[in-house]
């Protein structure tokens, strides 16, 4: 139910992950990449990777950021700095 892809850009290289289940409360998108964010949905829990994901990529000069989460899914996209060939 995951779906990356890849696209080096301007340095950095883009990882989009589509999940295709339910979508994200409101409340819930606009904290979930915070290190205190967790919550328990109906189909498991969401919430702590994601912060840790996101630490992560900002100590490797990158991010994770929550590009939408609707009834079609949920698109997260990571970003890090791409390494030369």
């Amino acid at each position: 139910r995951t779906k990356s892809t890849e696209d080096k850009n301007d340095g950095l290289t883009y990882c989009n992950i589509m999940w295709t289940g339910s979508a994200l409360p409101a409340r819930t998108q606009k904290t979930l990449v915070r290190s205190t964010a967790a919550s328990k949905g109906e189909e498991g829990s969401t919430g702590l990777g994601l912060s840790i994901s996101k630490e992560l990529a900002t100590a490797q000069n990158g991010d994770l950021a929550l590009i939408r989460s609707d009834e079609s899914g949920t698109h997260f996209r990571l970003s890090l700095q791409s390494v030369a060939d």
